[in-house]
């Protein structure tokens, strides 16, 4: 299903020039003045609208708040869903993923991302329908992404700042591991421990995938745990793995993203924040 929607995505001609397209419903990008956390509620205060887009040069990324005013909805009135993407037209990620169910007045469709340095394309289709397009624009945004950098969620991080710990517990008051451990016997319980030395900006749910590496080094999926943070921004994620070391071998867990349009269960992204090896006697 990804490498199909990819597909979809890439069929739509690509333009140089960065501008609004003149048929269909507008797209329009506004600023984000500042991101309100409270209660695990976020408000965005918005900005002015913008026709260029530029990441600050003390971030990897800049959001953004896309809006598509709508007028006469009856004719944008589905059976199913609206859906907009945000796709990279370089290296063909997917950045964004929102929608919209059946309307029922003249509205405006809002959604906001992290955007990293690139050329983006928005675009806003029947959800059954891939190729019934209802606006289309291309962006560029200017800045220098990091070297050695990851993009991650829309946003992009220096994998060398992330950890992830093998251990006993956590240490909840310093937020250190507590009884790092490279073994365990079968049966028994561990703790898997993220620690970032910067931010992780909120991407939605994370996913933890466990998988057992065969004598070939073939991984063998064996269970995934989803997770989420009520917060903005944050630092560390952690859980306790008890019931699937049942039989000896080395194991490998990953922390990732949950992504929309995995095809299989069991699929992992080939980015991913960190992994960590434990071997079960």
């Amino acid at each position: 299903m990804k490498k199909s929607l990819i597909a979809f995505l890439l069929a739509f001609t690509f333009t140089t020039a960065f501008a609004q397209v003149s048929s269909g419903l507008p797209v329009k990008i506004y600023a984000i003045k500042a991101v309100i956390y409270d209660g695990g509620y976020t408000t965005n205060t918005i900005g002015q609208e913008l026709n260029s887009f530029s990441v600050p040069d003390n971030a990897n990324s800049v959001k953004l708040s896309i809006q598509v005013p709508v007028k006469d909805y009856k004719k944008y009135r589905l059976e199913n869903q609206l859906r907009l993407f945000v796709q990279n037209t370089t290296t063909e990620e997917i950045l964004l993923n929102s929608y919209w169910s059946p309307l029922y007045k003249d509205t405006v469709l809002k959604t906001e991302t992290y955007f990293p340095p690139g050329n983006y394309k928005i675009t806003l289709v029947d959800n059954n329908t891939a190729t019934t397009v209802f606006a289309s624009r291309t962006i560029k945004v200017d800045g220098q992404q990091k070297p050695g950098s990851i993009n991650i969620g829309g946003y992009s991080y220096d994998p060398s700042k992330f950890k992830l710990w093998v251990c006993q517990s956590v240490d909840e008051t310093n937020w250190k591991p507590a009884g790092v451990v490279s073994r365990i016997k079968t049966g028994g319980c561990i703790t898997f421990f993220f620690d970032s030395q910067e931010k992780i900006r909120n991407p939605g749910t994370m996913r933890w995938k466990l998988y057992k590496i065969e004598a070939d080094g073939k991984e063998t999926f064996i269970n995934q745990r989803d997770q989420q943070s009520r917060f903005e921004e944050w630092r560390r994620m952690y859980y306790e793995e008890c019931d699937e070391f049942r039989a000896p071998g080395k194991y490998r867990v990953y922390l990732a993203v949950k992504n929309e349009s995995e095809a299989y269960y069991g699929v992992r992204d080939k980015d991913y924040f960190a992994k960590a090896d434990i071997i079960v006697e």
